[in-house]
């Protein structure tokens, strides 16, 4: 799909233009939210992926993940860019699937609870490698299930007050420089990530109900 077939919200298709986006870097995902879609930029001001949601199903609702990818780098022209559909979460009362590959599972066999009270869930990697996403006090981070090595980590917006400022702290996925330039595994960080925000999302809306 290429840019012009699809239309992101307002606020997502202003960034999309952003020139200067020949770097490859990427350690930092920062999440922009606004009404039923998320846009997940990187530090150029490129949107990487969008999560929307249509919540015009009577039954459930359903969240598709895109990746843009940049297809040429001019030096005085507007980018090109690719649109990947690589996922869809239909979320239902009773039962959530995700569709990622070729076949749609279930979210609790493909995102697993595999340990009780450990408020943590695993999947497996495009490399076969065991990963797991664990909540922490600030947001959730995701470790290789053996090595414990660090892959990412998600951090909520949040205002804190020290005795000297006010410190502030961006809602963003934080990749590991080492795994940033690996795509398969970013977009298995991406969708899975989406799932939980879309599980902690909901679990909130439902107490404030």
């Amino acid at each position: 799909m290429a840019l012009n077939d699809y239309s992101p919200s307002a606020s997502c298709a202003e960034v999309v233009y952003t020139p200067d986006l020949c770097s490859s870097a990427m350690e930092t995902l920062r999440v922009t939210r606004m009404e039923n879609s998320l846009c997940l930029i990187n530090p150029k001001g490129f949107v990487r992926y969008t999560i929307d949601t249509d919540t015009s199903y009577s039954w459930w609702d359903r969240s598709t993940v895109r990746r843009f990818i940049q297809t040429r780098c001019p030096t005085n022209d507007t980018p090109e860019f690719w649109i990947e559909e690589i996922a869809n979460i239909m979320w239902k009362y009773q039962q959530t699937f995700v569709m990622f590959g070729t076949r749609a599972v279930a979210v609790d066999s493909f995102l697993r609870i595999d340990r009780r009270f450990d408020n943590s869930r695993s999947f497996i990697g495009p490399d076969q490698s065991p990963l797991r996403w664990k909540m922490r006090s600030g947001g959730l981070e995701l470790r290789h299930d053996k090595t414990k090595a660090l892959i990412a980590k998600w951090h909520p917006a949040r205002k804190g007050i020290s005795v000297l400022s006010i410190k502030t702290q961006e809602d963003a996925i934080e990749i590991e420089p080492a795994y940033a330039k690996d795509e398969k595994l970013l977009d298995a960080i991406v969708v899975t990530w989406a799932i939980l925000d879309g599980i902690l999302h909901r679990r909130d809306s439902d107490n404030t109900t």
